[in-house]
């Protein structure tokens, strides 16, 4: 049967991935949806992640990446953009769908390891989907997956082309730079009201952002959100280095962009 004719819960998910992000979306997707029987989860390997499956009760649900990528009508992809230089796969299904969840990396370069069918995913933080608050973009559109982010409790975003990716990604990256921003006392409203207007997909995450922040009981609690939400190499680390270096939002928000392409460009 076609993809897209397939109802919600008969289709079986991968999940290449198994960090915050990666577990958060397959819990959302078991709770919303999806019979556990169907969902299927490959990782690395490492003890801590293994015990974190064991703990949400997803041990059997484990198998080997092409296993994975052989039964899965779509495979979700969440590693870290640098662990896909290493990547590799030999076997896929004839039809299956890979969406991928890695900031930065162009379709162009995804397409060379998991052919043409393929899409790109972005969303706001595991916290935001817990909170059944979280954003999502999918590039290009497709309706599948539409579904079932939207089914999941996620508000879609649509883009018109791959460059807004870098645009979204940044934007929902707002959440702990204004956490920061407020910290070192920057006067954000002033700062965005010069933003460009190329910026559109951000200055719309950014209303998005500050209802989302939640409340902290203390000052080393802002800090654990804010470092928590950075990392190492990545868009958000970016934003706020330069955050805390030029107290500048707004140049702190083209510095993430600029990673954002510089990731792109390094997988291209």
């Amino acid at each position: 049967m076609p993809l897209g004719k397939k109802q919600l819960p008969d289709l079986k998910i991968g999940i290449i991935g198994a960090g915050q992000l990666g577990l958060t979306m397959a819990q959302v997707f078991i709770r919303s949806f999806l019979p556990v029987q169907n969902l299927f989860i490959s990782f690395k390997g490492s003890p801590h992640t293994k015990k974190t499956i064991e703990g949400f009760g997803l041990s059997d649900q484990v198998v080997p990446v092409e296993e994975l990528c052989m039964a899965a009508d779509l495979v979700f992809i969440f590693i870290r953009p640098q662990s896909f230089i290493d990547f590799r796969i030999t076997l896929i299904g004839e039809n299956t769908l890979f969406v991928s969840g890695m900031a930065g990396i162009p379709l162009a370069s995804l397409q060379k390891v998991f052919g043409k069918n393929v899409c790109r995913i972005m969303t706001s933080g595991p916290d935001t989907i817990r909170q059944n608050k979280a954003m999502a973009a999918i590039c290009p559109f497709n309706e599948t997956v539409n579904r079932i982010i939207t089914t999941s409790g996620f508000t879609p975003m649509i883009l018109n082309n791959e460059q807004e990716l870098h645009y979204f990604t940044v934007g929902v990256c707002l959440p702990a730079a204004l956490v920061l921003a407020k910290k070192i006392g920057i006067d954000v409203e002033s700062e965005f009201e010069d933003l460009k207007p190329g910026y559109a997909v951000i200055r719309q995450l950014y209303v998005w952002a500050k209802g989302v922040i939640p409340e902290f009981a203390s000052d080393k609690d802002a800090e654990d959100y804010v470092h928590k939400m950075a990392t190492p190499g990545g868009i958000t680390e970016a934003i706020l280095i330069n955050l805390r270096k030029n107290r500048d939002l707004l140049q702190a928000v083209e510095a993430g962009v600029e990673r954002s392409m510089a990731i792109s460009d390094e997988f291209s």
